[in-house]
C-alpha cells in the first residue's frame, strides 16, 4: 500500500449535492464565563511558544479555538464551536474565519486580540511561513499531512500543544458554570422522566 498526497478532495469531486457550509454567528464568549481574557489566554501561550523558541503555533481543533479566543459558534451540533483555525505568532493572532458569521460587535471584540482574515487565506500563510523557514509548533495529535505539507520548508516542532491542557485546569468562574450547566441539566433529566412515568 502507497500513500499519495494529491491537492484535489476525491470525495468533493463526486458529492455533487453537498450542503452549504454552516454558516452559524460567531459570538464572544463573556470574561465572566470564561474567566479570563483571550490577550491572558494568549499569553500564556506565548510563554509556552517561547519556551520551545516557536515563531508560530497552528491551531486547528475548534474547541482549543473556541477556548483560546473566548468565542463560540453552532457550526456543529451540540458543540458549541466555530468552523476556523488559527495562528498565534510572539507578536500577532491571526483567525481565520468565513467573515460573514462575524457580527460588527464580535469583529470590534476581537480587534484587541485577534485580526480576523478570511478561511480561505489560511493556507496561503501557512506557506508564506515555510518559505521563511520559521519554527512552527503544530500539535502532533491533531495536526494533518496537508499543514505539514503547506508547511514545506519550516522547522516544524510536533509536540502535543499548550492549549489542551490549559482547557483542563479550570478556573473559578469555568468550576461554577459547569456546576451551574450540571444543575440544569439534571432539572431537564427529572422532568423528563418524570413526563416518561406519568406517560
Amino acid at each position: 500500500l502507497r500513500l499519495k498526497a494529491i491537492e484535489t478532495n476525491l470525495v468533493d469531486e463526486i458529492w455533487t449535492d453537498r450542503p452549504a457550509a454552516p454558516s452559524g454567528r460567531l459570538i464572544l464568549h463573556p470574561k465572566r464565563y470564561a474567566g479570563q481574557s483571550a490577550a491572558a489566554k494568549l499569553e500564556r501561550v506565548r510563554e509556552k511558544m517561547d519556551e520551545e523558541r516557536a515563531d508560530a503555533h497552528v491551531l486547528t481543533r475548534l474547541d482549543d479555538i473556541a477556548w483560546l479566543f473566548n468565542v463560540r459558534g453552532s457550526d456543529v451540533d451540540y458543540n458549541p464551536v466555530v468552523i476556523a483555525c488559527a495562528i498565534v505568532t510572539v507578536k500577532e493572532a491571526f483567525l481565520f474565519v468565513d467573515g460573514r458569521k462575524v457580527p460588527a460587535a464580535a469583529q470590534a471584540g476581537l480587534a484587541k486580540t485577534a485580526e480576523i482574515r478570511a478561511y480561505g487565506d489560511f493556507g496561503n500563510r501557512l506557506l508564506a511561513l515555510g518559505r521563511q523557514g520559521r519554527r512552527v509548533w503544530l500539535d502532533d495529535a491533531s495536526a494533518s499531512r496537508w499543514l505539514a505539507d503547506a508547511l514545506r520548508g519550516a522547522k516544524l516542532i510536533l509536540k502535543p500543544g499548550p492549549v489542551p491542557l490549559f482547557k483542563a485546569q479550570k478556573n473559578a468562574a469555568e468550576i461554577e458554570g459547569s456546576r451551574r450547566a450540571h444543575l440544569r441539566d439534571g432539572a431537564a433529566m427529572v422532568e423528563f422522566l418524570s413526563w416518561l412515568e406519568k406517560s
